[in-house]
């Protein structure tokens, strides 16, 4: 198997995903960074699967071959967690470049919060209101660029003054695919992680509500693998094998959507028209605002979401609207598109619907959330 993922490309990933942020190379430091080349490989294998590939060996270099060689079980078990393939990973000693872009630290002691311009990360801000914490925000780019300013503009304005605010804009993060995966959120927890550790502090906070797996004809998860707390155990073991005192908390991981918007102040919800799931843009002309089309997978989850919570005012516009039908649409291969993300729907509800007896708590509670979601906006809109 040829992979893109060279010995030289991973072995100063950690310089270009830490750019900006002081890091230095001493004993503890070198495992904290040898956890992010590690996951960092993790992601860019991830994106690039081939579904079609049996198994495959990717090498890792690491500062220390030897400690990671001795629980090499560890690391496996989270890679093929989140690939569900078979792979071989070997450790070899990185080359040591500690030339590095010098970058002054005047240690705050501050922990970390993640913000993913998206509505977990809007009411993770209410959470976090009578603390102080660093941000490292990860802007959007598929979103128009005026909604982006106002969700950075709501993001500083809603915390301290001696926060600090990392912009985690960076062109690795910019695949369609990649977004909101486990294995990028993994990744950006590692960041975090050495942040919170050259900070001197110790929690870092990640907003990830519980969500059913839109994609379950591909493989038997119900639950999206972003939001199983098996994907952030393992990580955790990681860590706690590293002998690194840092805690990542999840508050929202038994929590639907649904169930945030619903505790949500309204200053708050006036905030959800600035974010954007969709994976369709749409620019009607030349210059044009860039909108949501309203009919992909994610669209209408998102519809589905604000309708049965009756917080249809609060969201933003879409090419094809809350009350449009599949007859109205002239487009041709967007009536299709429409028509196929329905009838995935009514597919996926049937489907949990007959397995709810054999599913466990956090399951049951997505799959619930789902079904009355999807029948309420059935039931209201009647797109068909």
């Amino acid at each position: 198997m040829t992979m893109k993922l060279t010995i030289d490309h991973l072995s100063n990933l950690h310089k270009d995903l830490l750019n900006g942020m002081y890091y230095d190379y001493e004993e503890t430091s070198t495992k904290l960074i040898d956890i992010i080349t590690i996951i960092g490989s993790l992601f860019f294998y991830d994106i690039n699967n081939n579904k079609k590939r049996n198994e495959a060996t990717l090498i890792i270099p690491v500062f220390d071959p030897s400690f990671w060689g001795k629980k090499i079980m560890l690391v496996t078990n989270l890679f093929e967690w989140i690939t569900d393939k078979p792979i071989q990973l070997q450790f070899v000693e990185q080359i040591f470049h500690t030339q590095h872009e010098l970058t002054f630290l005047l240690p705050s002691e501050l922990d970390i919060s993640l913000f993913y311009d998206d509505l977990e990360s809007i009411a993770g801000l209410i959470l976090a209101k009578d603390e102080e914490f660093d941000y490292i925000h990860l802007v959007n780019k598929n979103n128009d660029k005026v909604k982006q300013q106002k969700l950075s503009l709501f993001l500083g304005d809603s915390i301290s003054n001696s926060s600090e605010i990392i912009r985690g804009d960076l062109k690795h993060f910019h695949y369609t695919k990649a977004k909101h995966s486990a294995s990028l959120n993994l990744l950006l927890l590692t960041l975090a992680s050495a942040k919170v550790y050259f900070n001197g502090g110790k929690n870092v906070n990640f907003y990830q509500s519980n969500k059913i797996n839109l994609d379950i004809e591909q493989n038997s998860y119900l639950i999206d693998k972003a939001a199983q707390p098996k994907t952030y155990e393992l990580l955790k073991a990681i860590y706690q094998y590293a002998s690194l005192n840092i805690h990542i908390q999840l508050p929202f991981l038994h929590k639907t959507r649904t169930d945030i918007i619903k505790e949500l102040p309204k200053n708050y919800k006036l905030q959800i028209k600035n974010t954007s799931d969709c994976i369709k843009r749409k620019t009607k002309e030349k210059n044009a605002l860039s909108l949501s089309c309203g009919i992909c997978k994610q669209c209408l989850q998102r519809k589905m979401m604000m309708a049965v919570t009756e917080n249809e005012v609060y969201d933003g516009f879409y090419q094809y609207d809350y009350g449009t039908k599949i007859e109205t649409i002239s487009n041709d291969r967007d009536q299709e598109i429409f028509k196929e993300t329905l009838q995935s729907f009514e597919s996926l509800s049937a489907l949990i619907e007959n397995k709810l007896e054999s599913l466990s708590t956090i399951e049951e509670k997505a799959a619930l959330d789902f079904i009355t979601s999807y029948h309420s906006f059935i039931e209201k809109y009647n797109p068909n």
